[in-house]
């Protein structure tokens, strides 16, 4: 005895087959793929970069996890990747992917299907955002403008004291080592500036220890992605 699909309404119906034909007294088995918490769904990210958490998918059949079926990702809309293109589901029904974003911003797309019925699916968005490898963060009195910055990993920030600028520094927040005004912390007016290269991914605290300290008053981020 085999194993036969059919599909209805977005879900995979299995009947048990005999060799004269269907066996109408076997029950229905109804198949059906969802988001699997947490499920990466929703997430935001930089073009071109991985997404932080995985996707991940359940199939349950009639009711209950599935194991050892293979699901098939696939970008719908923004050119990304997800790896694996396929992938089998555990004990609990659950299997998982990594999806890189596409190079273009906004919303993407990619859809997750049962390979024996494609009908079977769910999909998952996400929102590429647009780093770049330069920027520019305006050092005025008593602010950095922007307060945040996000740039590519590899990427300059450009650290500019305006127009009638007096007294500021750029000093890094504990342990980090970036960014840092040159012969820190030693202070600087208008006109100055100094390029500052973010080589590795993180999170970059900075202040000015005149007018600031860690986290509150003249103080600003750079992300980089």
């Amino acid at each position: 005895m085999t194993r036969a699909w059919k599909s209805i309404v977005g879900m995979v119906l299995i009947g048990s087959v005999a060799c004269g034909g269907s066996d109408p007294g076997s029950p229905l088995v109804a198949a059906l793929l969802t988001q699997a918490a947490p499920s990466g769904n929703n997430q935001s990210g930089f073009a071109n970069q991985p997404l932080p958490s995985p996707l991940r998918a359940r199939l349950l059949i009639n009711g209950h996890p599935e194991s050892g079926r293979t699901i098939v990702w696939t970008v719908s809309s923004g050119s990304g990747r997800v790896t694996p293109a396929s992938s089998l589901t555990d004990v609990d029904g659950i299997t998982f992917a990594t999806w890189t974003l596409g190079a273009t911003a906004g919303n993407q797309t990619v859809r997750a299907s049962l390979l024996e019925d494609p009908t079977v699916a769910v999909s998952f968005t996400a929102t590429s955002l647009d780093a770049t490898l330069s920027a520019t963060v305006s050092v005025r009195n008593n602010q950095f403008v922007p307060a945040t910055t996000v740039v590519q990993a590899g990427g300059i920030v450009t650290f500019t004291w305006n127009e009638g600028s007096i007294d500021h520094n750029v000093l890094p927040v504990p342990p980090q080592t970036v960014p840092q005004s040159p012969a820190s912390p030693q202070t600087f007016d208008a006109p100055s500036s100094y390029d500052q290269i973010f080589p590795v991914g993180g999170t970059f605290d900075y202040f000015c220890s005149v007018h600031g300290s860690p986290g509150a008053g003249m103080a600003g981020t750079v992300i980089v992605e």
